[in-house]
């Protein structure tokens, strides 16, 4: 029986996403396997392994050109790792997002920086 969710996501650039995966505390692997439940796996271009190691998150190029990621969210560890149960990639995504633009900004030579607003949540300031 298989678990895996796929997240209609635009990503495009694997460096950038690699970054924000090994900022949130995992591996990455460009190309290979992912494992899911049981032996079930996915071939893919790039293999994130959250910090458990449990099961894998796997990213894909569409027929679009652009990257989709997708994992086995049966016992909520990919959730735990990455996002919550009602966006289980959430906090990769907009890391991935923060760290794009933090690229862009640097090679225009324009200073960011990152805050945590009153809530807690991640806000990135860009200083033109």
């Amino acid at each position: 029986m298989s678990h895996w969710t796929e997240q209609k996501c635009i990503i495009d650039d694997l460096d950038v996403l690699a970054a924000a995966a090994k900022e949130l505390g995992a591996s990455v692997t460009m190309g290979g396997i992912a494992r899911g439940w049981g032996s079930d796996t996915k071939k893919c271009d790039m293999v994130i392994t959250p910090e458990d190691g449990r099961y894998d998150v796997a990213v894909s190029k569409n027929k679009d050109g652009v990257y989709e990621i997708e994992g086995d969210l049966y016992d909520n560890s990919i959730a735990t790792a990455f996002g919550d149960e009602r966006n289980p990639y959430a906090k990769l995504l907009d890391l991935y997002g923060y760290i794009k633009v933090e690229r862009q900004c640097q090679q225009r030579r324009i200073a960011t920086q990152r805050i945590k607003n009153s809530a807690g949540k991640l806000q990135l300031r860009v200083c033109a």
